[in-house]
């Protein structure tokens, strides 16, 4: 899982493809249907192998709901049309991984974390060999996104990465498109399905379901709702887990932030 070049320079918004990216296209559909017959003759399982080795564990679902911060934060360019099946380049890898990492900041209690800010930082070192328009690989992508799985994991968003290290397919230097880079960076921090008050992800960690409570309940009566509690990163369920002092500073910025 190593990384394949080293990240420098400019970001991308993804749009329509440009010149470089129609280049790297055009070679991996030179490079299909030159193994074409080959998979003509192959069995079921053996082209489902092939395809496993091309996508790298990555998956190549197309989302049907992007999250809203992908427009509010310049991940997509909504003038453009965007070919999702493109080849993803440098570029735009790092530009939504910024702008993952400025939509941590914002919208996650506590923030991104140490390892996403190097990585990030990482991305305006000098150095030689900067190629944004090049193409990126399964590895490079599964680099980029660990750290933010990490912390998505940390604060229970998730319980695991988005792909299999000891998939026996896995080809980390296999190209990767615009469609599955979107998919490794589709987390939706304030997503609220049914609009009371809290993430939908939070509601379910912490209730089991969607509308057993909502933003301004406090089920363990200390004073505190489950919106303050989700800011705090709290128990909601557990009293004792809630400072007055705490919850009070936190009130405080939530009602400036609401009036």
């Amino acid at each position: 899982m190593a990384v394949r070049d080293t990240f420098h320079g400019r970001a991308v918004p993804f749009s329509s493809q440009r010149a470089d990216e129609k280049q790297t296209s055009d070679l991996i559909i030179m490079s299909f249907k030159s193994i074409l017959p080959l998979l003509l003759k192959a069995t079921l399982r053996q082209r489902w192998l092939w395809v496993l080795s091309v996508m790298g564990g990555c998956s190549l679902a197309l989302l049907a709901d992007p999250p809203s911060w992908w427009s509010a934060r310049g991940v997509i360019d909504a003038g453009q049309t965007t070919n999702d099946y493109a080849a993803a380049n440098v570029g735009q890898l790092k530009n939504i991984a910024t702008k993952a990492r400025d939509e941590m900041e914002a919208n996650l209690p506590g923030g991104s974390s140490t390892d996403i800010q190097t990585l990030i930082s990482s991305f305006s070192a000098t150095g030689g060999g900067r190629n944004d328009f090049a193409a990126v690989n399964v590895g490079q992508a599964k680099t980029s996104a660990k750290p933010f799985y990490d912390r998505l994991i940390a604060v229970g968003y998730t319980t695991s990465y988005p792909w299999s290290d000891t998939d026996p397919a896995r080809d980390d230097f296999a190209q990767v498109n615009v469609g599955q880079i979107k998919n490794l960076f589709s987390f939706d921090l304030i997503k609220d399905s049914n609009s009371n008050g809290l993430p939908d992800w939070w509601e379910t960690l912490k209730f089991g379901a969607l509308g057993v409570f909502g933003g301004s309940d406090d089920p363990d009566s200390d004073g505190v709702t489950n919106l303050e509690e989700y800011w705090l990163r709290t128990n909601p369920n557990q009293a004792a887990d809630t400072s007055s002092a705490a919850a009070a500073s936190v009130r405080l910025v939530l009602h400036t932030e609401l009036n």
